[in-house]
């Protein structure tokens, strides 16, 4: 019987550890998630200032890539890179991608240019904001 206490009490943490786990993907995946974002001033209005941004080049064409916020220390979600939303030179919002070190398939549509850094106060300035 004592047996069989601690075989269900160790079942019901790994249980109550993976729920936590998924939980916080499901959470992280909708914070990050860009429903509602169609321009730059939708971005700083939703998310705030981004980490970085930097020039991205597809087609000969210039876009913006802004990167977002890792999950809080409290929320279990592992990406291996913050996620990224691009916007066009008038600050539509063209795509995201959730991890992008986790996507060789984004940064080879998604190229970054050699002089790439933007500061946050040059794109506020671009975009108006």
């Amino acid at each position: 019987m004592r047996a069989k206490r601690g075989i269900l009490g160790v079942v019901a943490v790994i249980v109550a550890l993976f729920a936590y786990w998924a939980g916080s993907e499901l959470y992280y995946g909708h914070s990050i998630s860009p429903r509602g974002i169609s321009t730059v001033r939708d971005f700083f209005d939703r998310f705030g200032e981004p980490r970085l941004i930097r020039m991205v080049e597809r087609n000969g064409r210039s876009y913006y890539e802004f990167s977002g916020r890792l999950p809080p220390p409290l929320v279990f979600a592992l990406p291996s890179d913050p996620p990224a939303y691009v916007f066009d030179e008038e600050g539509r919002f063209v795509t995201w991608c959730t991890d992008p070190g986790d996507a060789p398939d984004y940064r080879r549509e998604w190229r970054l240019q050699s002089t790439n850094s933007v500061e946050i106060r040059i794109a506020r300035q671009k975009f108006g904001l």
